[in-house]
């Protein structure tokens, strides 16, 4: 499991995160769930890959389709399974506190563009899968989490 995404491919893994911040950061009221929302975020996975030829370019494109103004830092992070870490040299020193926020920007660059512009293009079903599954582990943790909250309150 990569970044909580239930494959041992770490381009597969990096392709759906990159969908999965950009789903999750996505403007919900002009971007609602519907019936079919999936099939329709496919189709924009596979023309903006179409159109791309580096995972910026990509971002950039996918982005305008989903209706997201900015990606959200928040839903990085926690994409990341809430690592805060800073490197310093060859190290890396765990961050103190909430207000660090991450971009992604080093993860974006250490992968090669055409190899996940090719997953997008060709494997996009996989992709929207491992999305698709993330999204429901986390729906029951959350509802556990609301449910706790809830009896907390009483």
């Amino acid at each position: 499991m990569i970044n909580n995404f239930d494959t041992d491919d770490n381009n597969a893994a990096f392709s759906a995160l990159l969908v999965y911040v950009i789903y999750r950061s996505r403007n919900i009221q002009r971007f609602k769930v519907s019936t079919d929302m999936w099939d329709r975020i496919t189709r924009f996975v596979q023309s903006s890959a179409k159109r791309s030829k580096t995972i910026p370019d990509f971002i950039s494109k996918f982005t305008k389709k989903m209706d997201c103004d900015a990606i959200n830092p928040r839903w990085m992070s926690l994409a990341l399974n809430n690592q805060r870490l800073l490197q310093v040299g060859d190290c890396f020193i765990e961050s103190s506190g909430e207000s660090m926020r991450h971009f992604m920007t080093n993860e974006i660059e250490k992968f090669k563009s055409s190899e996940i512009i090719n997953l997008f293009k060709n494997n996009t079903q996989w992709i929207i899968l491992l999305v698709r599954d993330r999204l429901e582990r986390e729906k029951v943790i959350e509802g556990k989490l609301v449910a706790e909250a809830e009896s907390e309150q009483l």
